[in-house]
Parts: C-alpha cells; structure tokens; sequence
C-alpha cells in the first residue's frame, strides 16, 4: 500500500475509523487497537496497545489481542476490510455463544463468502481456548495465521464476498468504491 493502512481513507473516513466504529456499533466492549507502532497512531478514542511480539504480522497481533484481553469471547477485525459491519460482527459473536450454548467444541467463528474466500481473522475467538495454542505456535516461529489455526475447530459464517472487500493495494482500494454497506 505504500502507507500504513489504518490511516487510508475510505467512504470518508480512516480505514482504522471504520473498523473501531463497526465494533462499538456491534456491541463490543472494550475495544482495544493494537498496531507494531502504537505512536505513529493519531488519538481514536480507544486504548492503543503495542502488538506484544513487536509487531511481526497478524499471527502477533492476534496473540496479543488474545493476551491483553480480559472477555472470554475476543473479536478481531483487521483493518483492510472495511466492509464488515456491524450485524457481520453481531452475527460472529452470536453464532459462536450459540455453539457454545449447546455444548458443541468450537474454538472460533469467522467470516467466509459464498466462493468459501476466508478471512481468518475476521473472527470471535474463545480465548480459553486459542490463546496458549497459538502462543506456542508464535514462539516456535509460526508467523502464518493460518497455519497456527489450521488444527481449531472452526466455523464459518457466510457473506457476500463485496463484504470481505480486502483492501491492500490501491488498485484494491479503487475497486472498492464507495461502501454501500451500512456499517
């Protein structure tokens, strides 16, 4: 991208806006940003924690939300998918307390569109759970989200794939458009 994405605008407002906005909106409480450079950060009206392996990819940062968290159910919402909104996070939350509810073994739910695109970290994690596991798999090296989860048991709720609009170029962002997502 050529700049940090957090501070790209997007339908008017900074990527990482949108992303903390579609949480509060959602319900979640509190919401914590974690960035490898926390300072670089203009205020956002939420905590701004360090990623506590420096900042070496998602897997540290999905460690780090998993560890600074104090709730049972952690969500997590990259910044690059600014279509995601808040009944999509509603929605993760309640499927996975459904599922917990009826006593099934589950480790997170996480969003997928109807060509089965993941995105792994648009997810509920129950920290219980995935928090130890992927620590591990953090300390022996791993840097692959998807490879640190690829033994969890998951489920996936379905979106339309203009919602997991993932925006890591300028090309990306350009395609995007203006997002008609309400968040």
């Amino acid at each position: 991208m050529g700049v940090d994405k957090a501070d790209v605008v997007f339908g008017g407002r900074t990527m990482l806006q949108r992303s903390i906005d579609t949480l509060s909106r959602a319900g979640c409480s509190p919401v914590l940003v974690l960035h490898r450079r926390p300072e670089d950060l203009d205020s956002v009206g939420v905590a701004i924690r360090r990623d506590l392996g420096g900042g070496e990819g998602p897997l540290d940062g999905l460690v780090s939300a998993l560890a600074i968290a104090e709730t049972p159910v952690v969500v997590t919402l990259p910044v690059d998918l600014p279509l995601i909104g808040g009944d999509d996070v509603r929605r993760l939350i309640g499927e996975l307390e459904r599922i917990l509810q009826r006593g099934m073994d589950l480790d997170a739910v996480a969003l997928a569109d109807d060509s089965d695109s993941r995105q792994h970290l648009a997810a509920a994690w129950r920290r219980d759970r995935c928090l130890e596991a992927l620590r591990r798999s953090f300390d022996d090296g791993e840097r692959s989200v998807h490879r640190a989860i690829s033994g969890f048991a998951m489920a996936w709720i379905r979106v339309p794939a203009s919602r997991l609009l993932n925006v890591n170029t300028p090309d990306d962002l350009a395609s995007g458009g203006e997002p008609t997502t309400s968040l």
